[in-house]
């Protein structure tokens, strides 16, 4: 019973200090888009697929604490629709996807109570363009820039649309010696209607990272970074994110050997220019995949060594700060959200992770296996051209289909001490070695165990009790959603 003596004690203080963050989960996602509904709330675009031939998307409304509502779901005529990426015009979401057709992608338009607007394929594209991989909106203008399917092409397109759906302008953009390159991701600059593209380019069998800035006048540049993989060079950037004053950062991912990757964040200027470059390496390989700025200037990125989600904190001259592992997550942050309300979360295909600044998350354990050196990439500054293209826009019809998905939390790191004991459901017995039942609880409830500092250490499915042989010693507190069931326990 000493342990109890002091460690009930230390949970209570623990939270009290902490800035409320939780995990929360889609039921049925494959992918997922984060947009701000304007009132504090969040609007998610969803992909539910059905293997390799079918998919759905859904819409999503969440308000400030995550309650969710399901609002609409739809589905192409054609068969194949991946979600790609998704804006918000003043008037609804512009979510862009892929059709089985070459060379054809589409764009559905919703209204803001997720009615349908109207749904096209844009036509005419050379090279199989078939996806707009990166959506920009400004009011009910925006943006769409075009990519291949699975290859790499010597063009793309860039997109202008409005939100009547009647209203198309198009440029191809291509580079003089036809390398093949594709674009990703992008960041709005200061100018309305101008991006900072972040892609890469393939010349036979090796690829480097490629960055461009593209407004509706032409490409004001476009650079190669050659980060000199000792291997075959399948180097790509991921993401980007504006800084501020005309400086940007984004994170590349490299073929590091051995079949294990680098992850490399750069800071460059409004020219392309690079400020300073850090290459980060784990003996598992680091793949990464997206980065956002913090308030002191600094940057949050993430990666994956292989499945497992990693985390690295860097400081505004790029050193390492701190790096963070989560062994119960699978797969990594593809992209990062900060609020209206200022939350700053991480999107996964199914999952919204919150964060504060310092890192406090649930599930997140630090790591000392990340390493940090500085890196200078080779730049080659290329010539690339913009010329108008004709594309037609073809109506398509899509079909209602009933959503199913919902938010569910699977953690929340600070509540535990705000609970009154008044409120706590009887686990017992406690202290236990093993078993702990729970009144109320039902065999195939989900349930989840945090330890006292939040993380989530142990979930399953709830037959006839818990078995909390695996845990060490300590106090725990044990929480059944479905049923508001919340119970603490003491492990002997």
């Amino acid at each position: 019973m000493k342990h109890s003596a002091f460690l009930l004690p230390m949970l209570m203080s623990c939270h009290v200090t902490q800035a409320q963050v939780g995990n929360y989960s889609l039921n049925a996602s494959t992918a997922m888009r984060l947009l701000d509904d304007g009132s504090g709330g969040s609007l998610l675009a969803i992909e539910r697929r059905f293997g390799y031939d079918s998919a759905y998307v859904e819409l999503l409304h969440a308000d400030a604490g995550w309650n969710s509502t399901s609002i609409t779901a739809y589905r192409f005529v054609p068969h194949l629709y991946y979600l790609f990426d998704a804006a918000k015009l003043s008037s609804g979401p512009l979510i862009s996807g892929l059709l089985p057709n070459a060379s054809q992608s589409s764009l559905l338009h919703l209204n803001n109570d997720g009615s349908l607007a109207w749904s096209v394929t844009i036509g005419g594209m050379d090279g199989y363009q078939r996806r707009f991989p990166k959506v920009f909106a400004s009011g009910d203008d925006f943006v769409a820039y075009s990519n291949t399917d699975g290859f790499f092409s010597d063009l793309f397109y860039r997109l202008e649309g409005d939100a009547t759906g009647t209203t198309w302008s198009a440029q191809e953009i291509s580079t003089n010696d036809d390398v093949p390159s594709r674009f990703y991701n992008g960041v709005a600059t200061g100018t309305i209607g101008e991006h900072v593209l972040v892609g890469s380019r393939r010349n036979n069998t090796d690829a480097q990272a490629l960055l461009a800035r593209v407004n509706g006048s032409g490409v004001q540049w476009m650079k190669q970074y050659q980060l000199d993989s000792p291997d075959i060079e399948d180097e790509e950037a991921m993401d980007v994110v504006d800084l501020g004053n005309d400086e940007y950062a984004c994170v590349m991912k490299m073929n590091d050997g051995n079949g294990t990757f680098a992850t490399l964040v750069m800071r460059f200027d409004g020219t392309g220019s690079p400020i300073w470059t850090t290459k980060l390496t784990d003996p598992g390989g680091l793949y990464g995949f997206a980065l956002t700025n913090l308030n002191d200037g600094g940057l949050l990125v993430s990666a994956t060594t292989g499945s497992t989600l990693r985390l690295m904190r860097l400081s505004a001259t790029g050193s390492l700060l701190w790096a963070k592992s989560c062994t119960t997550c699978f797969g990594g942050i593809t992209s990062f959200r900060r609020l209206d309300s200022g939350k700053l979360l991480g999107v996964s295909a199914a999952r919204l992770y919150e964060f504060t600044e310092d890192g406090t998350a649930c599930d997140l354990d630090a790591i000392t296996t990340v390493t940090a050196v500085p890196f200078a990439p080779v730049v080659t500054s290329l010539l690339a051209t913009m010329t108008a293209a004709t594309l037609t826009a073809t109506q398509v019809p899509v079909l209602d289909r009933l959503p199913v998905n919902a938010l569910s939390t699977t953690c929340v790191l600070s509540g535990v001490s705000e609970i009154p004991g008044s409120q706590m459901n009887t686990a017992w017995p406690t202290p236990t070695s093993g078993d702990v039942r729970i009144d109320g609880a039902h065999d195939g409830d989900l349930y989840s165990v945090r330890a006292v500092d939040g993380r989530t250490v142990l979930h399953g499915s709830y037959r006839d009790g818990i078995n909390l042989g695996g845990l060490t010693a300590g106090s725990y507190i044990i929480d059944l959603p479905s049923r508001g069931l919340r119970a603490r326990v003491l492990r002997q």
